[in-house]
């Protein structure tokens, strides 16, 4: 396996899951979404052309939001194209190509085929063109942990350890989850990130957001107790 896990998206070993009540966060898969890809100038005029793309989120979970946990205006996407188109004959131990991301489990759309991201062509899209009816698949813990090394690979240009990111990613994947729990028992995102933000009665005078990765369990039942109880 690697550096890239099988179950990246959830769902795994099924195909990935559209999950409608989980809020938007690195890894997402989007199709229909227009993206920013080249500025210029034009009649001394800048000018953007955007193509319209199936996309993965790249930016962090957290980074692409501002307070209270709302979306900023614009955040960082990858386009997904065809495995083959980008790396011809590529396969495990999925050594090299650093600006290819394989992602296992979604298949381009037009061709069935394998798919990939192609992180040499980030570039930016509005929040408002990521729609729960657009998003295709979410990413698995272990997916967010090699997207994480996988970016830092990229942009370094050094290998970078998928095991360096297991508990930023334990913690971004886990706050989601969190989240979507509390969207499903409430009916809406509203409250959860001040709710998080509390002191955690099991670690005062930590928040919960601070302990998430040492009492996962513990917040996970005040979640249900107090979000489900009102």
């Amino acid at each position: 396996m690697g550096w890239l896990p099988e179950d990246f998206f959830i769902g795994h070993p099924g195909p990935p899951e559209r999950r409608p009540r989980r809020p938007i966060g690195q890894g997402d898969v989007f199709e229909s979404v227009p993206v920013a890809i080249r500025a210029g100038l034009e009649n001394g005029q800048l000018r953007t052309s955007a193509a319209v793309e199936t996309v993965i989120v790249v930016a962090s979970s957290c980074g692409m939001r501002k307070g209270a946990g709302q979306l900023n205006d614009l955040v960082h996407v990858a386009p997904v194209k065809r495995l083959e188109s980008l790396a011809r004959g590529w396969g495990e131990p999925w050594s090299g190509y650093l600006a290819v991301l394989p992602l296992p489990g979604l298949t381009h759309d037009r061709t069935a085929g394998p798919a990939a991201a192609n992180l040499a062509r980030i570039g930016l899209c509005s929040t408002s063109n990521l729609t729960v009816e657009k998003r295709l698949a979410s990413v698995s813990q272990s997916g967010m942990q090699a997207l994480k090394s996988r970016l830092s690979t990229y942009f370094t240009r050094a290998p970078v350890a998928p095991g360096l990111f297991a508990v930023g990613a334990h913690d971004e994947w886990h706050e989601l989850e969190l989240w979507e729990r509390w969207v499903t028992l409430r009916g809406h995102e509203d409250g959860f990130q001040a709710w998080l933000d509390e002191i955690n009665p099991n670690f005062v005078p930590r928040t919960r957001r601070e302990t998430l990765y040492d009492d996962l369990v513990g917040i996970s039942e005040q979640l249900e107790a107090e979000a489900g109880g009102r």
